[in-house]
């Protein structure tokens, strides 16, 4: 076969297999290149990646940055902000240990991990790979903060002997509280005699959080402050008096 022959099938070979030639050096095979092909010759962002987050205030947040074609590049997290490096690859480059980032191999995705959301962690968070210029995806992250409140007055006033139910309502909540504390006077009130005192809670919607404590048959050492303390949330609180009157009720 002609040299020239031989060059033109090796040329052709080499734009329709790129990925399959190999380097020689000093005779031998020393790596294989890897070519990318089709229409990003390098890295580049997955078009379906987010660019908004929204998670509820005291919860994990998790930011998503999908990238092809990576190579060696590297991931860098920078908060908008204060232009802060939050993470490069896997490391951590911030005092705060609430950041952590991590590889999925699988969907090519690199996540930002924010642990138990603050207020102040809202805002713009960049994505940074390390091309030559730098290549960067922005993605917002919005942070819901529930709403709690006792309904009816902060103070309530009942008579001895009768019954009250207060009632602690979150709103604006994505996830259900784990769970919902009373106390009174700084002390959690548990149900060790259903019959003196009952809790429930119960979900109302996809929002909204309700839970009730009923006290019967009130007495004087009842009288004071009661608190409603949801997890990872605010808390709320109003004062219960006990009047020394008997209610028509226990007469």
């Amino acid at each position: 076969m002609e040299t020239s022959t031989r060059l033109l099938i090796y040329t052709l070979w080499m734009l329709v297999f790129p990925e399959l030639f190999t380097v020689f050096h000093e005779g031998e095979a020393a790596h294989t290149v890897k070519r990318f092909t089709g229409l990003y010759t390098g890295p580049y962002f997955d078009p379906t990646t987010t660019t908004n987050i929204t998670t509820q205030l005291g919860t994990h947040a998790y930011i998503p940055c999908k990238i092809k074609q990576l190579g060696n590049k590297s991931v860098s997290w920078i908060r908008r902000r204060d232009a802060h490096i939050l993470t490069v690859d896997r490391y951590t480059f911030i005092a705060d240990d609430r950041f952590q980032a991590f590889f999925v191999e699988a969907t090519d995705t690199w996540t930002l991990q924010v642990k138990y959301v603050q207020a102040r962690d809202a805002g713009q968070y960049e994505c940074q790979v390390s091309t030559e210029p730098k290549m960067s995806h922005f993605i917002n992250l919005n942070v819901v903060v529930p709403k709690i409140e006792i309904e009816g007055e902060s103070d309530v006033y009942v008579k001895r002997g009768s019954t009250v139910q207060l009632k602690c309502v979150i709103t604006q909540s994505l996830e259900e509280p784990a769970y919902i504390f009373w106390y009174h006077d700084g002390e959690r009130v548990l149900r060790y005699d259903q019959s003196a005192i009952d809790i429930r809670m119960s979900r109302k919607g996809t929002d909204t959080t309700v839970s009730t404590i009923t006290i019967f048959r009130t007495k004087l050492d009842d009288a004071g402050n009661y608190t409603c303390s949801p997890s990872n949330l605010d808390s709320a609180s109003v004062y219960l008096h006990v009047l020394n009157v008997h209610s028509a009720a226990s007469t």
